[in-house]
This record gives C-alpha cells, structure tokens and sequence, in this order.
C-alpha cells in the first residue's frame, strides 16, 4: 500500500479516533479522581452478598470497584458523585443525573473506532461485513494499524496539536 492510497475518509476517522480518545481519557482521569475522593473521604463497603463467604465486608477504595457497593450506598455515592461532578464543571448542567461525562466520551471513541474500521474496511476493498467479526485483539490491532498507517504519512498533522508526528 503506498500513500497514494490511502483514503481521505481513513484520514479523517484516524483524526476523529484521536480527538475522541484523548477527550475520553481526559474524563475518565477527572471522574476518577472524584471517585477516589469521595471513596476516601466517605467509607463504603462492598455489598456482601458479592463478596466470597467468610470474608470480611470489603472496604471500597478503587473507582473500578464502586460496582460492588451496597444498594442503599450506591445511591448515596451516586448522589455525592453527581453533585460533585458539577461543583468542578466536570459533568455539565444539562447533562442528567444518571449519566456518567466520561461513559459519554468513551462511547464517542468507540463509534469514532468504529467509522475508522469501516473506512479502512473500504480502503483495503474488503466487506464491512467483516465489522461484525473484528472484536478483541483483531479489533484493536486493526485500528492500529490504520492510525500507524496515517500517523507516518509526511503530510500528518496531529489533530489536536497542529504538528507533525516525528
């Protein structure tokens, strides 16, 4: 394949995956940060009915662990977490309550990911049939390879930053 031939759509979708991604990671880094305070400032245990028998109740430190809550405290934390968000500008104000800002731009990256896989699609002539197929590590190499691919062109510029990608 030379740069000839890749297409103006891969382009673009590889510049939309990048925006998406760093938007996503961004928000994922600022809620969890919330999380994390809340966790430590409030105590919160882990609903025993998740917890294997004869352990102790769990103390919920880690954001990617807040699932485990009790109900009754899940709400509460909820509760904090939202308002939380929108003292720091995190979440914003017509956004709802039950809506998480970084779930939002995570499924923005995968739908930016997944234009990326249908145009790469395109570009090697092959069926978007395929999409359906493509999860797990095939996905993601895939989606590498088409941001390796446009990343390395000499006429690159990073989205976000304007620059060439040395």
């Amino acid at each position: 394949m030379t740069e000839a031939d890749v297409t103006q759509a891969v382009k673009t979708a590889v510049s939309a995956v990048l925006v998406a991604t760093a938007a996503a990671q961004a928000k994922r880094e600022q809620v969890d940060e919330i999380k994390r305070e809340i966790l430590t400032t409030a105590t919160y245990y882990a609903d025993p009915k998740l917890i294997d028998r004869g352990r102790a109740p769990e103390r919920i430190m880690d954001p990617k662990r807040d699932w485990m809550l009790r109900d009754d405290e899940h709400a509460d934390y909820l509760a904090t977490l939202n308002q939380w968000e929108r003292q720091r500008g995190v979440k914003p104000d017509d956004m709802p309550d039950g809506h998480c800002p970084a779930l939002v731009l995570e499924t923005l990256q995968t739908r930016a990911e997944q234009c990326l896989i249908q145009c790469g699609l395109d570009m090697i002539g092959q069926s978007r049939d395929l999409q359906h197929v493509m999860f797990g590590d095939d996905r993601k190499r895939f989606i590498s390879l088409l941001i390796g691919l446009v990343v390395n062109l000499p006429d690159f510029k990073h989205p976000l930053t304007g620059k060439a990608v040395a």
